[in-house]
């Protein structure tokens, strides 16, 4: 069982979501009455009334403010334990030099501890809301009153601590509203991270079981996420602050941050009904935000940064679930869709968006952390990359030990696919979340093209419903995704078929500038039960700022066999990858000076070809448009042994053009062993820098309207991504 006990209302990406009350209204209620207003800078001065001062030091402020007070009687947030009225401060500067000293009358007899509690209020981005977090400072008995002192704000700890105060109304240099209240009968049980402050009628052993929640909590960000607080601004222990929380307190669990310390308030009916789950599930999330906090501070300009740290967060509720049973995190229910809006595109520019968008992209982070090429360490050395200045996006992509192009469509395939979080088939098949739908009903329904504008890694989703009951045996399904700009970005088209209560995955296809996929035998899927088709089309483009979009076509064709191919071989596909190529350019104009480039990740890829068989010879050729790409090409391969134990010669040739660029490639392979066969085909592939020892000659020209790249000479990676080949052949 994962376990985590995790402050998120306080994070300073949280906190800068804004507020969605009236910062100008009182900190829980209504019932605040004006008591004193005074101007107050550089020679300080006090607000004062009956039952309450505010010394402000000669020097603490470096201009004038003009600082208000509130009182209710009404509202007491400590209840039995509160022993003062409760008053409200306006107008203090967000800075200020020297520590305030601050007096309130007290009725009663004091026992236990005694303290000042200083609230303020935060937005809590999971729940959508706000609370008020109180941090309790030590007060002393004077003559009939409790005195404190607050401490002093220095230049630029605001701006660490609070992203939240330029978002909730205050004037330009003023610091958000403070509540302050006297209380006592409180008790203290401190451990190594945390002092916990409770009330004396609490029975001592829950505040036992509390101490050892939040210290496993602790634990499991250091051991299991392997995060790091060191780089924190704020000195364990973190006050935890026990006490009855409003009935509608977004959670059980909220954290603040003061100028000198970090603060968690836990409800104190939480605790009494034994709800132990319920905090380590809120509380856990509070502490794995401190820890993000740490690598990622709050930068206002730049607000979308925080998906990632966002859906982080909203992943982590599994490690706090305590029992089976678990599913999907809370806050990713309605937020399905976010992997297809685009990793980076989809987060927007305001924080309702970023935050909508990060708890749907919580799915991504399951993934990644159970997929051995990020792992789970993929974390730590995300957060460690955006510490050392890397954007997110780029550091959670760096941190992926595989090409983009590859693992983002393989992420698609376990998502829609229903490995993820367990989202259902009417999430993907739902008319709201489809980019178009087609009918396959008639003869005449034979093509189909749809136009889409996709952000960078994104994809859309398309339904092909099949009611064509006498649709003939040979004919099959072509699905060809490509970009219309002529330029090489990755692209990827994965196929399901929508049975009764699941998807089941059919295949996929990834390749630059354009892909296809081959969806055989209609009929037969038909007389099977087969009434509709999803379709995934994906953009795995990463450009510098992953936010570029490409407009591409998605073309959906029957394709019908009209005479028998012979041989027993008759189908192929040939891949050569991450070839590293230096390159010469060649301009036409003779006044344009010829340059060279270093070309590190070279891929070839042939389309899906079909051919004949003579003896141990396999022949093809294809003459083939796709959206606006044309694909020319032949394949000669011989075969040694039966079944083919190695490919003993390839000659591959293959011209794909467009009305902007020509790419032409001749390849020879000898020698490459077959590594696996299975009913209908085999595949002859080898990897890394024995590569070169199979590859004979490699000629490859692009050209466009002003110059041609021709490729003078070529090596295989022996690191990542490594070289490969893979050829296969198949009887269809």
């Amino acid at each position: 069982m994962k376990m985590l006990c995790v402050c998120l209302a306080g994070l300073a990406l949280a906190a800068v979501l804004g507020c969605s009350k009236d910062s100008t209204s009182p900190l829980v209620d209504d019932t605040y009455v004006l008591e004193e207003t005074q101007t107050i800078g550089g020679v300080g001065g006090t607000v004062e009334t009956d039952d309450f001062s505010l010394f402000i030091p000669a020097g603490a402020f470096a201009e004038d403010h003009t600082v208000t007070l509130y009182v209710s009687s009404e509202d007491r947030p400590f209840e039995e334990n509160q022993v003062t009225r409760t008053f409200r401060l306006e107008g203090l500067p967000e800075e200020y030099s020297q520590p305030l000293r601050v007096s309130i009358k007290y009725d009663g007899v004091l026992s236990g501890e005694t303290y000042l509690a200083q609230g303020s209020r935060v937005f809590d981005y999971l729940a959508g809301d706000t609370a008020v977090v109180h941090s309790l400072r030590a007060a002393s008995d004077s003559a009939g009153y409790l005195v404190a002192q607050i401490p002093q704000v220095h230049q630029g700890v605001s701006r660490l601590r609070h992203g939240i105060h330029m978002h909730r109304g205050a004037a330009d240099g003023a610091a958000d509203p403070l509540e302050l209240l006297g209380l006592n009968g409180y008790s203290t049980r401190e451990t190594e991270h945390f002092a916990i402050r409770y009330p004396l009628h609490l029975v001592e052993v829950n505040m036992g079981h509390v101490a050892e929640l939040l210290e496993g909590c602790y634990q499991t960000v250091v051991d299991d996420i392997h995060l790091s607080y060191e780089a924190r601004w704020w000195q364990w222990p973190i006050g935890v602050v026990v006490k009855r929380l409003p009935s509608d307190a977004p959670r059980s669990v909220s954290c603040a941050r003061f100028p000198d310390r970090v603060s968690l308030s836990i409800d104190q009916a939480t605790l009494s009904r034994g709800d132990l789950a319920t905090v380590r599930v809120d509380a856990g999330q509070e502490l794995l935000a401190l820890a993000l906090e740490s690598y990622d501070r709050f930068d206002p300009a730049d607000v979308p940064r925080f998906w990632l740290a966002l859906a982080t967060l909203v992943w982590a509720q599994e490690w706090c679930v305590d029992g089976p049973g678990y599913q999907y995190p809370d806050s990713f229910v309605g937020r399905e869709m976010a992997p297809f809006h685009g990793m980076r595109a989809g987060a927007g520019q305001d924080w309702q968006s970023v935050r909508l968008h990060g708890f749907g992209m919580s799915a991504l982070i399951e993934y990644l952390v159970n997929d051995p090429r990020y792992g789970e360490y993929g974390i730590r050395n995300t957060f460690e990359a955006i510490w050392g200045g890397t954007a997110p996006t780029a550091a959670l992509l760096n941190n992926v030990n595989a090409l983009v192009s590859e693992w983002w469509p393989q992420f698609f395939k376990a998502y829609v696919g229903g490995e993820l979080y367990g989202v259902g088939k009417g999430v993907f098949t739902s008319s709201s979340n489809l980019s178009g739908s087609w009918t396959i009903a008639t003869g005449d329904d034979s093509v189909k093209v749809f136009t889409g504008r996709y952000p960078d890694l994104s994809a859309k989703l398309y339904l092909i419903n099949l009611d064509y009951p006498t649709i003939d045996e040979s004919a099959d399904l072509l699905l060809a995704l490509g970009g219309q700009t002529g330029y090489q970005e990755p692209w990827g088209v994965m196929a399901f078929g929508v049975g009764a209560t699941s998807l089941e995955y059919w295949g996929h296809s990834i390749a630059q500038g354009s892909t296809s996929l081959q969806v055989p035998g209609l009929k037969a899927l038909y007389d099977a039960g087969t009434r509709q088709i999803l379709v995934v089309a994906i953009c795995s483009n990463p450009s510098d700022t992953y936010l570029q979009e490409t407009d591409a076509d998605l073309e959906i064709r029957i394709t019908q066999e009209e005479e028998p191919i012979g041989g027993e071989w008759n189908a192929g596909h040939l891949y050569l990858w991450s070839i590293r190529g230096q390159y010469a350019r060649d301009y036409f104009d003779p006044g344009e000076e010829d340059t060279e480039y270093e070309y590190a990740d070279r891929n070839f890829e042939s389309v899906y070809f079909q051919g004949s068989t003579t003896g141990n010879t396999f022949t093809a050729s294809w003459d083939n448009t796709v959206l606006s790409y044309r694909y020319q090409g032949s394949v000669l391969a011989v075969f040694s042994g039966d079944p083919p134990s190695e490919i003993s010669e390839i000659e591959w040739n293959e011209t794909i053009s467009t009305d902007t660029v020509t790419r032409s490639y001749s390849i020879t392979m000898n020698g490459v062993p077959v590594s696996s066969n299975w009913d209908n085909g085999f595949t002859a592939e080898v990897w890394g820098g024995e590569t070169c020892d199979y590859l004979g000659s490699l000629f490859h020209t692009i050209t466009y309207a002003t110059f041609r790249d021709v490729l003078q000479e070529w090596e295989c990676n022996t690191e990542y991504p490594q070289s490969g080949i893979r050829l296969s052949f198949s009887k269809e």
